[in-house]
Order: structure tokens, then C-alpha cells, then sequence
């Protein structure tokens, strides 16, 4: 299931945040399938551990293969 996140987050309500961390996966995954995406949330953040203004989106996709999206929220105007 996956929610809106930049509702949450709009640039009215929230200038800056300390990051935001989105695990989607399928309805009702059991422990071990977020056990499994944490660990790659954390392996992402091993590389760059800066989420400040950030999201960082985890996806199981086929219950095989995990794919992460990383963006900034607010998005940067200019």
C-alpha cells in the first residue's frame, strides 16, 4: 500500500524535516519482509546517511526485487 507522502508534507505545513522513510510492500507482509526492507533502507543509508529534506521510498516489487527511490521534499524550487 502506498500513501500520498507529499500531502503530508507539503511546503505550507513543514519547511524542514529530518527525512522520511516509505516502506511499500504488499498488503498484510509479515515480519521477515520488513525485516529484509529495513535492512536495505539501512544498507542505502550506509551510502549517503543524509535525509534531511528527504524521502527515501522502498518498494518489493514481485516479492523479489526491492526498488529505491530517493527525493527531495520539499522539491527544490528554482
Amino acid at each position: 500500500m502506498k500513501f500520498p507522502v507529499d500531502e503530508c508534507l507539503s511546503p505550507e505545513l513543514v519547511e524542514i524535516h529530518a527525512g522520511l522513510v516509505c516502506l511499500n510492500g504488499p498488503d498484510g507482509m509479515d515480519l521477515d519482509v520488513q525485516i529484509e526492507m529495513f535492512e536495505q533502507v539501512l544498507e542505502e543509508l550506509a551510502a549517503d546517511a543524509d535525509l534531511i529534506n528527504q524521502v527515501l521510498e522502498i518498494t518489493l516489487e514481485d516479492r523479489e526485487e526491492f526498488h529505491i527511490l530517493r527525493y527531495r521534499l520539499p522539491a527544490e524550487s528554482g
